[in-house]
This record gives C-alpha cells, structure tokens and sequence, in this order.
C-alpha cells in the first residue's frame, strides 16, 4: 500500500499514435490488477499537490487561509455552501439532504469537500489529458513548475475496504445525516491494537444529474488530508506531448470528449448504453464485493451467502494458508454488511463473522512459514484489523462486557506475532491495556449493556470493579508509545480515585489540578505525541460522569473539568498538526 517510493510509470509518446497510447495506459493497470481488484479512477491535468489527493474544498481554503486554516472552518465553509445554495434556489434544492446537493454543485463546477472518481477508466484518462497550460495554479509549487505531467489515478477500493480497513461506504441511511457528523467520523477512529489509521467515505451517488451519469461518478471524502502513500492508489503520469493524442483517440474511437461528458442529453443516452446485465457466470463473492461497493450491504450478503453455500469445503479443516485467507476475507465480507444493518441480531452475527476471520488469520500466519516475509504482513495487519472493527462494533453498541474480552483476545493474538518474531509491525499491547482501562470505569460508574437485566449487571459490575488494580498493573507493564499513552492512564487514575474517595478531599482536588498542569506542559514541550491522541474519543467517559450517582458531586465536577480540559488539548494539538503540516 505505502507507495511513496516507488517511481509511478510515465508514458512515452516518441513515434507513438493516440490509441496505441490507451492501449499502454490499460496494459499497465492490466499487470497490476487481480481477480479481486476493484479500481476507481480519477485524472487530473496536473499535479499541484504531489503525495496528496485533495478536494476543491481543501484547495480553495488553502487559497484563502494561506494554508493556516482549521478544520473548524473546513467544516463552516462546508456549511455555509449548502445553506446558500438552498437560499438561492430552494425550488432546486429544498428537500434535497446534504450529500446531494454536495454532489450536484461538485458536478456543477463548485469546490465542495467531496473529490471526484470514476469507474471508468477511459473517462478520467480524458481529464488527465487537459491542457493544463491554460490553467493557473491556486497553490504555488514551484517543484512542478516546469512539469507538464497529467495524472491518472486508479485506486483499489476493495484492498483498502477488506485489507487496510480505512475505507466506509456511505449507505441510505448515511444520506440523512448531517455533512459535519459524516467528516468528523472520518477522524474519529480508535484503533484499539495499532497505530491510528483514518478512513475516508466512498459514496457511489444517483443519477443526481446527467453529468454524474455520464460520468460514472463515485466520491472519496473525509476530514484529514488523503495521503496517497496510505491508500492502494497507483498512478499514471501523462505527459504534454501525449494529451493530444489521447483526446483524439478517446474522441475518434470511444465517442469520449467534452461534449459527450459535459452535454446532459447526450451523456444520459451514453451512460444508458453502457448499462450491461450481470452475467450468471460470474463469481458470486466478486459480484458480491461490487454490491458491496455501492452501499447494497443486504444483496451483498446474500450473494456472500450463496458462495460460501456452493464452497462447503471452506468449512474443512485445511493448513494451506492461502485458502484459510481466501475464506477469511468471505467471512470478514460478510461481517462487514452484517456490521451495518440494523439491529442487535445483525450485531451478534458480525460479531460471529469477524470471529472466524480472525481464527483463519490467525490459522494462516502460524502455517506459513514459507511465505514471503511480506505476505505475512498482510497477513498480521488483516488479523489485528479485524480484531479492531470487531472491538469497534462492541464498543458502539455499549456491549462493554463482550468488548473487554475482544481486547484479550486481540492481545493474546499480538502475543502470537511477537512470539513470531513480528515485532516490526508496530502492533502494541497498550491500546488494549488503555481501551481495558476506559472500559472498566464505564461498566463500574453505571453506563451498562444494553439490553441486560439489571441484577445480572450489578454482579458483574463487582466483579470487574474488583479487577481494576490487575488492569492498572498490566497497562503499566507496558512499554508507552508516546506520552499520551502515559498521560491517558493517569488521565483514568484520576476518575477512579474521584469514584472511590469521599468527597471534599482536598488531595483529590490537588491531584486534579497539578495534573491539568502537568498535561499542558506535555502539550507545550511534547516528545513524542503521536497522532493517537488526535482521535481519542471521551463522549462515553464524559458522559458516564456526567450521569452516574457513584461519585459526589464536589468529585463530579472536578472530573468533569479535567475531561473539559483533556478535550480542549487534544483540539488544540489538533490544530497545532494541522497548521505545522501545512
């Protein structure tokens, strides 16, 4: 996945025609394409922001901001653009939610947070092909000044969605929320055994207008910058001297130019044309991962369904570590479209999916000694992966108690990479240790499963309250991978001893404020923050002070206080990345 150094190919245009040009930009993405590819394409006439794909949006506030701005104002201009667009012309866009009208202005020419890709090839290779030469670039890079390079994209959806986990589809349901809510979920994922990794949204739209038809439009977006170097994007770069040719190629043989993509009428009679029945040969999980792909979760079940009915070997015990991957990848499929449906019942069975996930990941590793070293990679970054969106789901839900013994079992399987001698993947016990701590609190300060009858919880709520110093103890075992993993167990120190003292102690208070003072010297002097911190989520914690009867009330608002203040550094820390990576 990590590509930055890798020398992306460039087509050479010497004694070449504009088709033989197509047909080397196909023959490339041929050798890098598998049966379980699925590749979205984009082009751009020129690159202005190498290592980067970025939104009409993030380029114009950089403009605007000279590269100072926040995502606060990401967000309001975000904002600001639909609530006057739906002002201006409210017959036009009235009923319309957010994400429709984001995508019609985004097709209308507006700098919206949304960034266009295709599902077909030829199309975004006729937008590489732009004369840049009549542009004038927002951002100065002088580097590429003299480069009169197109690019063309294509990214494989399905390794980032299955393999890498940093890619959520946008959903029907997704469609009534809010812009803001949709953006600020894409910055705030907790990796519960790893790194912090943020996912984007890929949203595959109606046919909100013609363009978008015609275009066969699909779009990325999300809060943090998208790094090309941390998603499965390749790229193609087309020189000056080979756009010309191209266009002419696309326009003679493929009826591809700016009056077919840009013209409503016949865009609309194009894309119609295009539209193919699915063939009753094809394999029914990659038939399944493309409905998956479009937001279809519930067909793409029952086509997963189906697969796994007409493969009942995959049920057989086997050592041969490439089937054991090949049905971890159906089982984690599955898991995925269980995982958004709705209810506790599809709850339950992505929780059973994503089990078996991982006992065939797990299976593989410990069987393939004779792998590629960077095989087992993929492998170990899949297993740990699907421990965290099965850890992530648990803690959605408020299934605390099921949660807790997804962070052990998350655990034992980092004890098995490290026992394998898989210590270079970065992969740590802490965030468990910590996500265990955070946990705890929540079942003992009152903020229980749901769905669980009152009695049942109060005794095991006991039992774990008993367990804290053994979780305390373990979390300080181990070795902190930045000063926020250091400050975050102090952080809930401090919120069980206001559970466990009485009140009006005055070195509780002392505690609570020599500790605010302690993390904001740590926020001024930091050595090694990480970007942990920028995501970690305190709704729950602060919430369950905020309502539980456990704790007086002098002890509640010093807590909530620190949790105020804990919120405040990490926006501000937020800022402070944002601005020195700018």
């Amino acid at each position: 996945m990590e590509n930055n150094d890798k020398k992306f190919p460039s087509l050479d245009g010497t004694n070449k025609n504009g088709i033989e040009l197509v047909v080397d930009v196909l023959n490339i993405i041929k050798q890098e394409m598998t049966s379980e590819s699925r590749f979205i394409y984009r082009g751009i006439s020129r690159d202005y922001t190498p290592g980067f794909i970025r939104s009409g949006a993030a380029v114009r506030l950089d403009f605007q901001h000279k590269g100072k701005y926040t995502y606060s104002d990401y967000l309001a201009y975000i904002r600001t653009l639909i609530t006057e667009v739906k002002q201006h012309y409210p017959g036009n866009y009235a009923s319309w939610r957010d994400l429709e009208i984001l995508g019609d202005l985004q097709h209308n020419g507006a700098a919206t947070c949304l960034v266009d890709f295709s599902k077909n090839l030829l199309v975004s290779l006729w937008f590489a092909c732009g004369n840049n030469a009549k542009e004038e670039p927002l951002c100065d890079n002088k580097q590429n000044d003299n480069k009169q390079y197109g690019v063309l994209y294509y990214y494989d959806v399905h390794e980032d969605l299955i393999k890498h986990n940093n890619l959520k589809i946008i959903k029907e349901s997704n469609l009534s929320e809010p812009i803001e809510s949709l953006l600020v979920e894409t910055k705030q994922v907790t990796n519960f055994c790893s790194d912090t990794d943020y996912s984007f949204f890929m949203w595959t739209p109606s046919n909100l207008n013609n363009r978008i038809a015609r275009q066969d439009s699909v779009f990325i977006f999300g809060l943090p910058k998208f790094a090309i170097k941390d998603h499965s994007v390749r790229q193609i770069l087309i020189p000056s001297n080979c756009k010309r040719k191209i266009r002419e190629a696309l326009k003679t043989y493929f009826d591809i130019s700016d009056t077919s993509i840009f013209n409503d009428k016949h865009g609309y009679a194009t894309v119609n044309n295009k539209l193919n029945s699915i063939s009753p040969s094809d394999n029914k999980y990659n038939i399944g991962i493309d409905e998956m792909l479009k937001g279809n979760v519930r067909t793409a079940l029952d086509f997963f369904i189906m697969y796994e009915n007409e493969h009942p070997k995959m049920h057989e015990e086997t050592d041969d570590p490439n089937l054991n991957v090949k049905y971890a990848e159906l089982h984690l499929s599955k898991a995925i479209c269980y995982k958004n449906l709705d209810g506790l019942k599809y709850v339950n069975n992505a929780i059973r999916e994503y089990g078996e996930a991982r006992s065939l990941y797990l299976k593989a590793l410990q069987n393939s000694s004779s792998c590629e070293k960077e095989w087992k990679r993929i492998y170990s970054r899949k297993l740990l992966r699907t421990s965290n969106d099965e850890i992530s789901l648990l803690y959605k839900n408020q299934e605390y108690y099921r949660c807790i013994q997804a962070c052990d079992k998350a655990i034992d399987s980092i004890n098995i990479l490290h026992n394998m001698k898989e210590d270079e993947l970065r992969y740590n016990r802490i965030y468990c240790r910590l996500s265990k701590l955070e946990l705890l609190l929540l079942i003992t300060l009152g903020k229980h499963d749901k769905d669980k009858r009152m009695e049942e919880y109060q005794e095991k709520r006991k039992v774990y309250a008993d367990k804290w110093d053994l979780y305390l103890e373990d979390a300080q075992k181990e070795k902190p991978k930045s000063d926020f993993d250091s400050m975050l167990i102090d952080f809930f120190v401090r919120i069980w001893k206001g559970y466990t003292c009485p009140k009006d102690n005055a070195d509780f208070k002392d505690s609570i404020e020599s500790f605010k003072k302690e993390i904001e010297d740590i926020f001024m002097n930091p050595t090694n923050m990480e970007l942990a911190y920028s995501s970690w989520d305190f709704t729950e914690i602060r919430d369950a002070i905020s309502k539980t009867e456990d704790i007086s009330d002098d002890n509640k608002v010093l807590l909530q206080e620190l949790v105020a203040h804990m919120i405040s550094i990490r926006d501000r820390y937020n800022v402070k990345e944002l601005n020195s990576n700018s």
